[in-house]
């Protein structure tokens, strides 16, 4: 816990050729590690503490190296 990660731009991945953009990130954040839920899965919060309503599976995020 309190690791940096960044998260899937999921938006990305999934939208029209027409919404997604050619400068549109990969990936977002930082983020802060607030609590392991399960094996793999992450509750993360912003810088500015303001906590994602989602948990996020491992696989969609990775670690933020400063």
């Amino acid at each position: 816990m309190g690791d940096l990660e960044l998260k899937e731009n999921i938006k990305k991945t999934i939208a029209n050729d027409e919404e997604k953009g050619k400068f549109e990130p990969n990936w977002l954040g930082p983020f802060v590690v607030v609590k392991v839920t399960g094996s793999r899965a992450y509750r993360l919060s912003s810088m500015d503490g303001k906590e994602e309503p989602n948990t996020f599976n491992t696989t969609h995020i990775k670690c933020f190296y400063s």
